[in-house]
């Protein structure tokens, strides 16, 4: 069962999560003279960078290589 405390994290990282996400839409008007697809494609390209970016400063890096591993 999950306690109070795991709850409202998870609801901050929802949160966050959906926020973030909503910004990727803006990054496609600074690319404006290109199509949909390369669109979508720098917003994966950038959402990778940001997980990439989000595990090294977490330092989660070994739950990553466990996970892989199994």
């Amino acid at each position: 069962m999950l306690t109070t405390n795991q709850t409202s994290q998870g609801t901050i990282a929802a949160v966050a999560a959906n926020f973030l996400y909503s910004l990727l839409f803006l990054f496609g008007l600074l690319l404006q003279p290109f199509s949909g697809t390369q669109v979508a494609s720098w917003r994966v390209l950038m959402m990778l960078f940001s997980l990439v970016l989000l595990v090294s400063v977490l330092k989660q890096w070994q739950h990553i290589f466990d996970y892989l591993k199994t």
